[in-house]
């Protein structure tokens, strides 16, 4: 203050000039105005410093230097302007060391760098082991969008060793062409490779190794590396959703330490072309038809296109072909020699960037020619300094997303661009004065001196003058423009041995500074009596010397002028080098040699500089810098990851495969000499080869027992190691059976043959002892097996015995079960065989017989045979002989249903008569038989044959109906498989009608119906099954049974009713109506229309009631004027408030049939059909119903007048029938001669019209009569 008092000191600030040439420690940030730095030793960020470094920066490397981070780096460029690392001159000599981070725990960002010509093969010790062209150890580093190219690391092109970071994130980067690994992670806590794209690395693309916690390889795209993903050592890994294509081999994980995969290696992976874009080289990214695009794993972020994730580095963007909203708020601010716009910058997360669009013209609608620049995001503002101050400029702007699409315009922005006055010249000099010091006579020295102009003008000055011829400037006259500097050479000639001064006087257009003064001043000397000194080198690399050895180099000083020059002492700080002399005089224009030793204590870098005394005036003190490595003695080491493994239990006579892996941990090469195993059941896969430093071999260990027993081994290594020549791996193994016995029954020397024992024989051998043998066996009426213990006779022969209470028409099935001293149990095919029998042997009287008790006599029932007779046609089973006596009535007949159409009224039936080809009881065929002999029951029994073996019979089906049988002799139940098949049997009743079912019986016969045109096989299966299914009224909501009957006939096998599991067309709820036989009533549902099934059906059930539903049906018989009775019940009465009413249409009579259960009427004549309909629904429905039928029945039988008529060629004719009558409708001409039948056919009360077609007739006058 005015008094003299002092303040405490303030902070303290540093400040070092700007220099883009680097070396040593940096920090700050990094502009892309002072691009490109040249790096011209090693660089550091020290712990404590940070470096930023802004997008489109260059960094390049003049030599084999090295970038380490202690503290933080920010590299983060932009999509359109990455940051890039690379080498200064394209030569080898240049290629660079790479970029290191040690131990720098905050938050490293790599964000959109290029990577290029990293050389690392020669092995760095100091500071770290670098093992990657870019190396993260015990950093946290994230890394994405990076181009990481030509490189060769010592490892891997991105290596992350030990990473701090909870999750180390790899993410988005293109990996290509690099030695060793692409990516590699090691010993990380978590780490996450994601989205990269690795290419011809000349090991893994990406590997993995001992994680100590997960490690996610999820979306990448793997192509030509010698290996897509391996890994070794421990960790959990998620492995999915990659591309692996052209690889060598695409996955490899090894070593002893399993990892523990969450899904299985390369679930969801896409094997196949990943198909780049471009020719080569190619650009990497994906086609429209790639198959990564939108195959990533889904519970992966998405792309910005908002679609799934795609595979690979870059995502294939697809066109929602929505462009962006209109750039809202545009604002032009007008300036000095500018305008300054800005607006609110879009949302869309597929923006790629804005149109600028300018005019001089208001109302700017934009076109091409309007186009000013374009604007990347996230940028929201732009300068135009192309503009002419003080006239009015209009803009707009649009907004573009990645495909192209493009907004509409903006509001539009005015700005008038002005001018102010600039500054004058502003004159500033460099110096104020300058000291030549000491010069030779007549000899001269320069300087140069630096005039700047601060000034917004331009600066001229006149003359620049002095007084003192000695001294000289040039030029002495110029002009400056604004913010620039021109250079004036000062020069110094003095011509006496004296001091000088003088004063340059410059003349300008400074307005405040017209005239400025320049001091300068010199020594003129004598060349006689000053020394000079010369050093012959300034610095010297010892390279890599061994602790506690001495390496030397020769410096020569050399005094280059007259006067004798003094070296007064050479100094420095590091004990480790040495100059000897320390001092010495130096006469004129000789020299010295000084040599500097070099002996490094310890395994690090050292530096230091020399500094040299002497009495040069100009030059009193020179530095020689040095430098050097001080490293270990050079010596092989032997390491092994794991010494001893247990191959656990292995079988004999196979192989199990172990690797051990032998590492060179020191540095120089390893030899190993000799790999020998002392048990022959272990061998080694190698025995001799060497190994750089730092490198490894995997040795595979082969175990071969040859008995069962505990094996062990000492595997010895020897090598060049000199402190152990030897090494030992300890392996250990068991010799196990895991074979089991081989079972070979032997062919049965004679037939089997009912109620007769069975000997059974087999051989059963065994590479160790067979403990036991059993025979297993059951009859086809049971599913549980018997055993017995078989015995040994000799050569491994095994017998046993089947009773002969066993061997019955029930068939019989067996197989063989073998076990030995180990455990190991084989058991052998089942095997059944034919069962013979002789004349007489095999009845109708069997148990579980359709005719136990014998066959009815005087009815129609259909016959089967539950056996294959030596001779199978029908007259050779029921002979004369037989208790049914000769054919014919009244004794027996029989007949075979063959299907020619389904009216399902006595059609398709063929009598037997003699031998017919078509009359042979094959296995699964009947026929329908009605015997007449004396008696109620009778016994049929058959000559010789045999049983069936116990296995799977088929039978093939021709379209329609077909007459089937039991090939078993116990029951079986009906396979309902096929959906053309009815899953139902029919089973005559004996009265004309039948019975539903899916048990078959041996000795009965039963219809099936087969829909469609084609043949179908079906398989019967010998399991006997005596239970009924539960039925499908169960599944109904309502269903009514109808019955028809006349006489002794009945038909009561027919239903109608309400499922969910029907519909209202046809479907296996509609079961067909079977052929009849004999004497007959039918009641069947008519369906006509649908063509692909049968006509009439015994079952017509349907979805719903809806608002009500109608069901028609007819009746017939082959009676003649025989009472036909209707009866019905309701099975499933489920659905209330429903009534149901009986419309007889033929008789135009209705019943209800809530009140009543029967209904009667006559039929007059054989084959007449009558036709019914059942209306169901509420009262109101059902009135409709009645009341709309019988409107629309005429009064009396009329016909009408034809039309038109005349007529050509055709006309219309028109009757009516009060009642079901048979119409015959004929056309006679006037002499009476019939000319066509119109019509000869049974039509219900109605009125109809016929069409008649003349075309072919004469014109005339024709007659019809009805």
């Amino acid at each position: 203050d005015s008094s003299g008092n002092e303040s405490e000191f303030s902070n303290e600030v540093s400040a070092k000039p700007f220099s883009n040439e680097l070396s040593g420690d940096v920090s700050g940030i990094w502009t892309k105005a002072n691009s490109p730095y040249y790096v011209v030793n090693d660089i550091a960020v020290q712990v404590g410093d940070s470096l930023i470094i802004e997008p489109g920066v260059q960094i390049r490397f003049r030599g084999k230097y090295k970038f380490v981070v202690y503290g933080k780096l920010k590299a983060v460029g932009r999509p359109d302007d990455n940051i890039l690392f690379t080498r200064d001159q394209d030569s080898e000599e240049n290629n660079w060391r790479g970029l290191g981070f040690k131990d720098a725990s905050k938050l490293n960002e790599l964000k959109y760098c290029t990577f290029e010509y990293i050389d690392q093969h020669e092995i760095l010790y100091y500071p770290l082991e670098w093992k990657g062209c870019i190396h993260a150890e015990y950093s946290n580093v994230k890394m994405s969008h990076c181009y990481v190219g030509k490189n060769y690391g010592n490892w891997a092109a991105i290596y992350f060793y030990r990473s701090s970071s909870r999750e180390s994130i790899i993410s988005r980067n293109l990996v290509v062409n690099n030695k060793g690994n692409g990516i590699h992670a090691t010993e990380c806590e978590n780490v996450t490779i994601i989205n990269n794209t690795v290419i011809k690395s000349t090991d893994n693309g990406i590997c993995c190794s001992k994680l100590s916690g997960r490690g996610e390889i999820i979306n990448n795209i793997l192509y030509e590396n010698n290996i897509g993903i391996g890994g070794h050592g421990g960790g959990t890994f998620y492995i999915a959703y990659n591309n692996l294509w052209s690889n060598g081999t695409d996955y490899d994980f090894w070593d002893s330490f399993s990892p523990v995969f969450e899904v299985p290696i390369g679930t969801e992976d896409v094997i196949a072309n990943p198909m780049f874009t471009g020719d080569e080289p190619l650009t990497y990214q994906l086609q429209e038809n790639s198959p990564c695009i939108d195959t990533g794993d889904p519970s992966s972020p998405l792309d910005p296109d908002g679609t799934r994730a795609d595979i690979g580095a870059f995502y294939f963007h697809q066109d929602d072909g929505i462009a962006p909203v209109k750039p809202q708020n545009l604002q032009a601010i007008d300036g000095e020699n500018q305008v300054s716009l800005s607006w609110n910058p879009n949302t869309e997360s597929d923006l790629a960037h804005y149109k600028i669009y300018r005019s001089q013209t208001q109302g700017l609608i934009p076109t091409t020619n309007d186009s000013l620049t374009i604007v990347y995001k996230p940028n929201a503002s732009y300068i135009d300094n192309d503009v002419v101050n003080f006239e009015t400029y209009y803009y707009r702007i649009s907004a573009v997303d990645i495909s192209g699409n493009e907004s509409e315009f903006s509001n539009e922005a005015e700005a008038t661009p002005f001018y102010i006055s600039p500054d004058p010249p502003k004159i500033s000099l460099s110096e104020s004065s300058y000291n030549f010091g000491s010069v030779e006579l007549n000899t001269t020295k320069s300087w140069q001196l630096i005039i700047k102009n601060l000034g917004e003008q331009i600066l001229l000055f006149a003359d620049i003058k002095n007084s003192q011829s000695v001294f000289s400037a040039m030029p002495t006259s110029g002009a400056v423009p604004q913010n620039d500097s021109l250079i004036v050479e000062l020069s110094f000639t003095p011509i006496h041995e004296q001091t000088y001064q003088d004063t340059f006087i410059i003349s300008c257009n400074d307005p405040e500074k017209s005239r400025v003064q320049f001091i300068v001043q010199g020594q003129g000397i004598s060349s006689s009596l000053n020394p000079s000194i010369q050093l012959s080198i300034n610095s010297h690399n010892f390279g890599n010397v061994l602790r506690d050895s001495t390496r030397e180099c020769k410096l020569t000083i050399k005094n280059m002028d007259q006067g004798d020059l003094i070296i007064h002492n050479i100094t420095n700080t590091e004990s480790v080098f040495s100059a000897n002399p320390t001092s010495r005089t130096i006469t004129a224009h000789d020299s010295i040699i000084v040599t500097i030793s070099f002996t490094p204590r310890e395994e690090k870098p050292y530096q230091d500089i020399f500094t040299i005394s002497s009495n040069d005036p100009d030059n009193s003190t020179v530095i020689f810098s040095v430098y050097g490595y001080g490293v270990v003695v050079p010596q092989p080491s032997i390491s092994l990851q794991t010494t001893t493994h247990n191959f656990g239990d292995v079988p004999m006579f196979s192989s199990a495969v172990w690797q051990f892996i032998i590492q060179n941990s020191g540095n120089m090469e390893l030899e190993v000499n000799n790999i020998v195993s002392d048990n022959p059941v272990f061998t080694v896969s190698s025995n001799q080869f060497t190994l750089i430093p730092d490198n490894q071999k995997t040795i595979q260990v082969q175990f071969n027992p040859d008995s069962v027993k505990s094996e062990s081994c000492t595997i010895t290594i020897t090598s060049n190691d000199p402190n152990q020549t030897t090494v030992n791996v300890n392996l250990s193994g068991n010799g196990v059976d895991n074979q089991a016995p081989e079972i070979t029954i032997q062919t049965p020397t004679q037939d089997m043959r009912i109620n007769t024992e069975h000997h059974i024989s087999v051989q059963v051998t065994d590479n160790w002892n067979v403990s036991s043998v059993y025979l297993f066996y059951r009859k086809g009426t049971t599913a549980n097996f018997q055993n017995i213990s078989m015995n040994i006779n000799q050569n491994d022969i095994y017998t046993a015995t089947i009773p002969a209470s066993e061997v019955t028409c029930n068939g019989i099935a067996y197989f063989v079960k073998a076990e030995d001293e180990s455990g190991h149990t084989t058991v052998s095919d089942t095997l059944s065989h034919e069962i013979y029998f002789d004349n007489g042997s095999l009845s109708t009287n069997i148990q579980y017989s359709a005719y136990v008790n014998g066959f009815p006599r005087g009815q129609w029932y259909m016959l089967s045979i539950p056996a294959i007779l030596n001779n199978i046609s029908v007259g050779a089973v029921l002979n004369d002989e037989s208790e049914l006596g000769s054919y014919g009535e009244p004794n027996w007949r029989l007949f075979s249903y063959e299907d020619t159409n389904d009216d399902g009224i006595n059609d398709g039936y063929q009598e037997f008569n003699s031998e017919p080809s078509n009359f042979r009881f094959n296995s699964g065929k009947s026929f329908w038989l009605k015997a007449n002999p004396e008696g109620d029951l009778i016994e049929i029994d058959v000559g010789a044959g045999y049983i069936l073996p116990l296995d799977p019979i088929t039978i093939t089906l021709k379209p329609g109906w077909n007459q089937i049988g039991n090939p078993f002799a116990f029951p079986i139940r009906f396979p309902n498989l096929n959906p053309v098949i009815s899953d139902k049997l029919y089973l005559p009743t004996g009265n004309g009608g039948y019975q539903l079912t899916e048990i078959m019986h041996p000795w009965a016969g039963y219809f099936i119906y087969v829909a469609g045109a084609q043949e179908i096989d079906l398989t019967l299966e010998p399991a006997i099954s005596t239970s009924l299914p539960k039925s499908k009224i169960d599944e109904t909501e309502w269903m009514l049974q109808l019955s028809a009957s006349a006489g002794h006939s009945k038909d009561d096998i027919n239903f109608i009713g309400i499922s969910p599991t029907s519909s209202n067309e046809w479907d296996n709820n509609d079961y067909p109506e079977p052929p009849t036989i004999g004497e007959f009533v039918s009641l069947r549902f008519p369906h006509r229309d649908w063509e692909k099934y049968c006509q009439y059906y015994t079952s017509d059930i349907r979805y719903s009631i809806d608002n009500g539903q109608v069901w028609e049906f007819e009746v017939t018989s082959n009676l003649n004027n025989a009472e036909i009775v209707l009866n019905w019940s309701e099975l499933k009465p489920s659905l209330s408030d429903l009534r149901y009413k009986l419309y007889d249409i033929d008789r135009n009579k209705s019943v209800d049939m809530n009140i009543s259960d029967e209904y009667r009427y006559w039929q007059t004549s054989q084959f007449d059909h009558s036709a019914f309909q059942i209306f169901v629904g509420d009262a109101a429905f059902i009135e409709k119903q009645i009341t709309e039928r019988q409107s629309r029945i005429p009064a009396n039988f009329q016909l009408f007048q034809n039309y038109p008529n005349p007529f050509n060629p055709v006309t219309t004719i028109k009757f009516s029938l009060p009642r079901a009558s048979v119409v015959t409708l004929k056309v006679v001409d006037v002499l009476g001669r019939e000319v066509s039948t119109l019509l000869n056919e049974k039509r219900q009360p109605g009125i109809y019209e016929v069409v008649f077609n003349t075309e072919e007739l004469q014109s005339g006058i024709y007659i019809y009569r009805l």
